[in-house]
């Protein structure tokens, strides 16, 4: 009868998903879902997927039924508008080693890297490095990508 969970008032807002009991494999699944729509629209009420509905909601989640094993845990796949399909995103991390860089001018530390070399990095759009006390290994410190 206490209608102030966890301390909060009527007035205060918050999100929660209410996930069932069952299998592991279900309550991955359910959660999963429920975590994609409330990063893509955490009211419920501003994004939809076609068809779109008055009355029964059609998040990203609610139009894709398919699962799949994401580093051993059940996850349910959620719509993505980029590739019109309902997926399930995986290799989201990968470790690549890079081994030369090219930018103009060389010295200033400001100007951005304009391209990194090395290993294949296929579909790669980000880079992220990890900080040590290490200058050996610093991206400015690389040799020039020698070009064919």
């Amino acid at each position: 009868t206490d209608l102030d969970w966890f301390d909060l008032d009527w007035n205060d807002r918050s999100h929660m998903a209410w996930v069932l009991y069952g299998s592991r494999a279900n309550i991955s699944s359910v959660f999963s879902h429920e975590l994609a729509e409330a990063c893509s629209d955490p009211e419920g009420n501003g994004v939809q997927v076609n068809p779109t509905n008055n009355t029964n909601w059609n998040e990203i989640g609610d139009v894709c039924s398919s699962t799949g094993l994401l580093n051993g845990v059940t996850v349910q796949s959620y719509w993505s508008q980029r590739d019109q399909a309902c997926v399930i995103p995986n290799n989201v991390s990968i470790r690549r080693q890079i081994s030369c860089i090219h930018k103009t001018p060389r010295d200033n530390p400001w100007d951005d890297i304009e391209i990194i070399g090395g290993a294949k990095r296929p579909g790669t759009r980000y880079i992220a490095t990890v900080p040590d006390d290490s200058r050996a290994d610093n991206l400015l410190s690389l040799p020039e990508c020698a070009w064919k």
